[in-house]
């Protein structure tokens, strides 16, 4: 087992570490594992090789509020199972 020693990142306040990694499907990719604040591990990975490690978990944090909404709303309109592509699927699915 490799053990990763994740640096503190004030400007982020908390610890994660960055690292390219080769997978055989994807080619290159770019990988940030962060620590939570609960002390869980969360994992961040992109494509795009020229984003640095504070762009990605920027990025994440500004997107979870959206995602948050989403599930909100699918849950508020009875549509938590529903993964539909386009809208006549949604209309069948009530």
């Amino acid at each position: 087992m490799i053990w990763l020693k994740l640096k503190w990142r004030t400007r982020l306040g908390l610890r994660a570490r960055a690292l390219t990694v080769f997978a055989p499907r994807y080619g290159h990719l770019r990988l940030v594992v962060t620590r939570n604040c609960h002390g869980n591990y969360d994992y961040l990975v992109g494509n795009d090789q020229r984003l640095d490690l504070t762009t990605m978990v920027q990025r994440k944090q500004s997107r979870w509020s959206v995602e948050t909404v989403f599930r909100d709303s699918k849950q508020s309109a009875n549509l938590a199972a529903c993964q539909c592509w386009v809208d006549q699927a949604m209309v069948r699915h009530e």
